[in-house]
């Protein structure tokens, strides 16, 4: 799933490189240093210790299909859109609410739904 030099994000906040993938092993960066390998991780592990690939790294091409978590209360799904750089479009990318594909978008709204909960 993951691939080399992907930019992982932890639910926390903070950002880890994806420095080597061996087989399915994922050797991801220190927490302050890209340079340097901290930790190896299956894709499943990482998944459990609460990482998602960066969507803040991809912007959608003018006029192009994106999907985002619409986080309107009364429906808590994924929708997508076309990305016109409307403020609207800019606001949830500003929000880590933009994505490139559908299931990027479910697993984000899945983790916000876990949050809105606690």
């Amino acid at each position: 799933m993951y691939k080399k030099n992907d930019i992982l994000v932890h639910r926390d906040g903070y950002k880890r490189k994806v420095l080597e993938v061996v087989g399915s092993l994922c050797a991801l960066s220190d927490y302050n240093n890209h340079a340097v390998c901290g930790d190896w991780y299956t894709p499943e592990e990482l998944d459990v210790r609460g990482y998602t690939l960066d969507s803040s790294e991809w912007v959608p091409e003018l006029n192009k299909l994106y999907w985002y978590v619409n986080l309107d209360l009364n429906m808590q799904k994924t929708s997508e859109g076309i990305w016109d750089n409307h403020d609207v479009d800019i606001k949830r990318k500003q929000l880590n609410l933009v994505f490139k594909t559908k299931e990027l978008a479910e697993k984000r709204l899945a983790e916000v739904i876990t949050l809105l909960k606690q």
